[in-house]
């Protein structure tokens, strides 16, 4: 028994000490829940903070989606303007949006607004299962998903054995000295500005696309790159999720909205999807899709998928305005 132990101690020390060694450096902030410098799960950062805040700082209005949603910046209807309580994440599915829906409905007494955004990438990734939506950044809690804890925090550890990950990131730690071409890869630089595509848009790319729109596209150099779109097969899931999302609005008396967002070029819905989305949300349901006065504008988008805040504005007074008609 003794050399039974003494065994599982030899061999088991290593991976031991490489757990306690990825505790402590918590390079994802998942331990100590404080700032990270390794791209880490937006969905868990959001979740934390509104378990953090909901008490104290009541949100009236939601919105719920992918990293579009971070163009919506306050919630308007007639007189009324208050800031966003925004749940969006990159990597988002239906699945997602369901289940950080019932998480306010459980925490809140009354839920009064919410905001969904779906569109064609949420679709494709049912059940967070898309292989293009994996990595840190897409990591998704089990509070919002079917994952267990020991999945999301094993998911972690294997990322900073990955790709020497862990070297990069200790060696920054130890010395302070960034080299980039060695771990760009890894993380971005401490400080840095973050690009377009992030949850806080820049002020001046904000102000050079409405005054500037050259000097934006030399600056930002923007990705507004054609592609061939495939056809959307949605699948079962996804409309029993988007079923059970209507039944917990509508039960709930929630004045919501459901927008399928304009794109930069143009594409209309799916038929399939807009009947799927008008029939199931009826006239909560606004398709923005196609050629309209966003998406004929160019200065309303920093890229191919993300829309300004000009742009969220403009949907979100043609929804309230045509609710009140």
């Amino acid at each position: 028994m003794k050399k039974l132990f003494a065994n599982i101690f030899i061999f088991g020390s290593p991976l031991i000490f490489f757990l306690l060694f990825f505790a402590i450096d918590d390079p994802f902030g998942i331990v100590y829940k404080s700032n990270c410098l390794a791209a880490t799960s937006e969905d868990m950062m959001v979740i934390r903070k509104y378990l953090n805040e909901y008490k104290t700082q009541v949100p009236s209005a939601f919105i719920f989606g992918n990293s579009r949603t971070h163009a919506f910046k306050k919630y308007k209807c007639g007189t009324t303007t208050e800031d966003f309580f925004d749940f969006g994440c990159p990597g988002e599915s239906v699945l997602n949006i369901k289940k950080k829906l019932q998480l306010i409905i459980d925490t809140q007494k009354e839920v009064k607004n919410v905001v969904i955004l779906v569109d064609d990438g949420i679709l494709e990734n049912t059940d967070n299962a898309h292989r293009f939506y994996q990595g840190p950044v897409y990591n998704h809690t089990p509070i919002s998903s079917n994952v267990s804890y020991i999945t999301f925090y094993s998911n972690y550890i294997k990322y900073y054995f990955s790709d020497y990950f862990f070297i990069k990131h200790v060696y920054y730690r130890l010395t302070g000295n960034y080299k980039e071409a060695w771990m760009k890869d890894a993380f971005a630089k401490p400080g840095a500005d973050k690009n377009y595509a992030c949850k806080n848009y820049p002020t001046l790319a904000d102000s050079l696309l409405e005054t500037n729109f050259k000097e934006y596209k030399r600056v930002f150099k923007p990705d507004y790159i054609s592609y061939t779109k495939k056809k959307l097969i949605i699948d079962a899931r996804d409309t029993e999720h988007l079923s059970e999302i209507a039944k917990i609005l509508n039960e709930n008396k929630i004045n919501y909205k459901v927008i399928y967002p304009p794109n930069f070029h143009k594409r209309k819905i799916e038929p399939e999807l807009g009947k799927l989305l008008s029939g199931t949300f009826k006239n909560n349901f606004y398709d923005f899709s196609g050629v309209n006065k966003i998406t004929t504008d160019s200065t309303l988008n920093y890229e191919n998928l993300h829309f300004t805040y000009r742009a969220a504005n403009m949907m979100l007074d043609s929804m309230y305005r045509s609710a009140n008609e």
